[in-house]
């Protein structure tokens, strides 16, 4: 079967932070609000909200405060259930400041918000 929810949303832009931020920019706001489109017209799938960063405490944090940021957006403001966000953050495998989002494969499942790593650091 493959992806199917890839194939029928098709792929998604990276949400882009300013350093040391977690505000959505309103470009941002804009490619979120194609996705939220997305979502909705695809009611049975889910997508994974990937944030980059895990070489200090700092970039951790800064991490999940993106995907938070991200999933948030989408729940508050675009109607979206949370349980159709996967929240992963702290991945190294990326730029610091860049939010991935893809369609989640059919059999993957995630916990859709998790406590911060390391609250003290937060700020917005």
């Amino acid at each position: 079967q493959g992806n199917d929810c890839e194939k029928k949303m098709g792929l998604f832009p990276s949400i882009n932070f300013q350093s040391n931020s977690s505000k959505l920019l309103p470009d941002a706001k804009k490619m979120l609000e194609s996705v939220a489109f997305k979502l909705r017209n695809n009611p049975s799938c889910k997508i994974v909200v990937t944030g980059y960063g895990n070489n200090s405490k700092t970039t951790q944090q800064r991490s999940w405060d993106h995907v938070n940021t991200v999933i948030n957006y989408l729940v508050e403001t675009q109607g979206i259930d949370r349980d159709r966000c996967i929240f992963y953050y702290g991945s190294d495998a990326g730029l610091p400041t860049m939010t991935d989002i893809r369609a989640a494969r059919p059999d993957e499942e995630g916990p859709s918000s998790v406590p911060p790593p390391f609250p003290a650091l937060r700020k917005k």
